[in-house]
């Protein structure tokens, strides 16, 4: 639903990326809670950022941690389609941090994930199950 959303509501885009800064805070306690450094979005969140997902669902709620990737993926489409080099350099005083700062705890979450193995020349991402089987 981003691109549709960005490519005729550039302002609505933002305001949708500016929700996740508002929710650092509880994306980088859900990374730590299962093991990871960084910031791990859930699958289903609501106002404070916390996993909402129903306990009938742990796999879901669990298991589907490309929501972080996607969520670097929307900065990266929102820069490339506005411009907006000031959202992403710049903090504002209600959000927790700025668009290089998410970029990075992204990437950290990512990077604590990966195992690389120089004889064989492959990186691998690691840990198919959370440490923690419930995380809401």
């Amino acid at each position: 639903m981003y691109p549709p959303v960005l490519y005729f509501y550039p302002q609505a885009a933002r305001e949708i990326l500016n929700y996740r800064l508002h929710v650092v805070p509880a994306a980088r306690n859900l990374a730590a809670e299962t093991g990871r450094n960084g910031t791990r979005f859930p699958w289903e969140s609501g106002f404070t950022g916390r996993e909402v997902t129903p306990d009938c669902c742990p796999e879901t709620r669990d298991f589907q941690i490309h929501i972080t990737a996607d969520i670097g993926f929307a900065v990266r489409q929102y820069i490339a389609a506005t411009r907006d080099l000031n959202w992403l350099r710049s903090t504002q005083s209600d959000k927790m941090g700025n668009g290089c700062g998410l970029i990075h705890e992204i990437a950290q979450f990512w990077n604590s994930r990966t195992v690389c193995d120089a004889d064989r020349k492959l990186c691998e991402i690691k840990g198919k199950r959370p440490q923690h089987s419930s995380v809401g």
